[in-house]
């Protein structure tokens, strides 16, 4: 199982698939790899946040994992566009409503070009997801289990963002829900466990009563 997801998906995509990207969109290859290094935590973060709206937004996601494992090649294709409908319904929803100022903060910090960005995307997206599915399917990981699986790569996907891009909406909406979900769980935990303490006393109590009195 991935420790680190997030290095293990920068590791997949090689220098050659750099060097493709390099010469299809006419940047440097250091431009390339920032683009990438900063694409890649941004869109499991993404991925990460539609998986776990809803049961059938989980559902959907499962299945486009499973359906891109054919994706995976040792050098990826260079894709442009994509025909792929739920693909492009994905990259315009996964930074949320602010898609346009997300991408304009990537290729700003990347110093590339717009073109750039949807280029890098559509050519990493499908690997990503399919990445994903593979490890479920070795795993055998349900639609929750995947679910889990990203949420525990939480840390990582957060740390992988450069401290200037930490205000973007897709990386607050990420952290904060985690961070109040876990917090509650933790007051519900402590709740729980002093109530069973104050039953068990109770129980001794009352015990302890009956048997003096048939004294």
């Amino acid at each position: 199982m991935f420790l680190n997801f997030v290095e293990a998906v920068k590791e997949y995509f090689t220098p050659e698939f750099k060097q493709q990207l390099s010469e299809e969109t006419k940047e440097s290859i250091s431009q390339i790899s920032t683009a990438l290094d900063i694409l890649i935590p941004l869109s499991l973060a993404g991925m990460l946040r539609l998986s776990t709206s809803d049961e059938k937004d989980t559902e959907k996601f499962y299945e486009l994992c499973k359906s891109q494992i054919s994706f995976i090649n040792s050098t990826p294709p260079i894709t442009k566009a994509s025909t792929n409908t739920e693909i492009n319904q994905l990259i315009q929803s996964i930074f949320g409503k602010k898609h346009e100022e997300t991408l304009e903060a990537i290729f700003q910090f990347a110093a590339v070009k717009t073109s750039t960005i949807n280029i890098c995307m559509f050519s990493i997206f499908p690997p990503v997801l399919g990445l994903l599915g593979k490890h479920a399917e070795k795993n055998k990981l349900s639609e929750n289990g995947l679910m889990g699986f990203l949420s525990s790569q939480r840390k990582y996907i957060v740390k992988a963002i450069p401290k200037s891009l930490a205000n973007l909406e897709i990386l607050t909406e990420v952290s904060k829900p985690k961070n109040k979900i876990d917090s509650t769980n933790l007051k519900n935990s402590q709740s729980n466990y002093l109530l069973k303490w104050i039953v068990f006393l109770l129980v001794i109590g009352i015990a302890l009563f009956v048997w003096l009195l048939l004294r």
